[in-house]
């Protein structure tokens, strides 16, 4: 059973909301990650069948491809820690192949001198909005993270906080300490471009 959109999984949860309404959460969870994945533009396959083999897995498994080459993969696992002696606490994780994302890099990019850092902080009810924007960033040169609550803000040249009121972006010079507004992702890279110098420059 495979799909290719949010909207398999929606037919989905429609074909067994009756007589299976404890998938209902479940399907839910996956649809808005699937949507998350079109905010971000990544091709994705869905095959519900594809757990065999891992079943110490409690919830979503994933694999990552670059064209055909599969580059890593991981997924949640609840149950897996108790198992192992520790204690009943939610988990999930992934590995990525180095060796063969290595062979992805082209011998330029790894010359080339870190860009200027974005940190992208966006509202709960804003995170496609903000995957969007990261993207697009990452599209024009900028070197961008998502707010995983754990980075510092010193780190990085500019943090970016997307709402989901107006004005929906707030972008900060965390060198000058000066805020900018902006409506659209447009005006995020009109500002980046006029305030922050060209994109490869550092503090």
């Amino acid at each position: 059973l495979k799909g290719k959109s949010s909207g398999f999984l929606k037919n989905l949860k429609a074909l067994f909301a009756q007589d299976l309404p404890e998938f209902k959460p479940y399907i839910d969870d996956f649809t808005n990650i699937a949507e998350l994945l079109e905010a971000l533009g990544c091709d994705y396959q869905i095959d519900i069948a594809s757990g065999r083999g891992f079943e110490y897995y409690t919830g979503i498994i994933f694999q990552i491809f670059k064209d055909e080459e599969k580059i890593g993969g991981g997924g949640r696992y609840d149950a897996l820690i108790p198992l192992m002696g520790g204690k009943d606490i939610p988990a999930s994780g992934f590995a990525l192949y180095l060796d063969r994302l290595m062979n992805l890099v082209k011998p330029e990019a790894l010359a080339k001198p870190p860009g200027q850092r974005i940190l992208i902080r966006a509202e709960p009810e804003a995170v496609k909005e903000g995957f969007g924007t990261a993207a697009r960033l990452r599209e024009a040169g900028y070197m961008t993270e998502f707010y995983l609550g754990v980075q510092k803000k010193a780190d990085f040249n500019w943090t970016l906080d997307v709402q989901t009121k107006a004005p929906l972006f707030i972008l900060t010079d965390q060198v000058k300490r000066k805020k900018f507004e902006a409506r659209t992702t447009n005006e995020v890279l009109a500002v980046l471009r006029e305030k922050g110098g060209d994109k490869d420059s550092v503090a």
